[in-house]
């Protein structure tokens, strides 16, 4: 299976994250460079899961759009 790492998204008013995009990953030790644009102002992650294992999440990072 191919490995990606999911962009989530989730609003300044609250709520649950939602998947914005899926980053397909070259390899297991890479990075990726993308431009995203986001719906509003709240909070993203990132999302990752392990071939035989459990997601794992990045910090939530706030955000505002101007």
């Amino acid at each position: 299976r191919r490995q990606q790492a999911r962009i989530q998204f989730a609003a300044a008013s609250g709520g649950a994250f939602t998947t914005l995009r899926a980053v397909p990953l070259a390899g297991p030790r890479c990075y990726f460079d993308v431009q995203q644009r986001f719906p509003a102002s709240g909070r993203v992650r990132l999302a990752w899961a392990y071939p035989h294992g459990p997601t794992v999440f990045s910090r939530v990072v706030d955000i505002t759009l101007r």
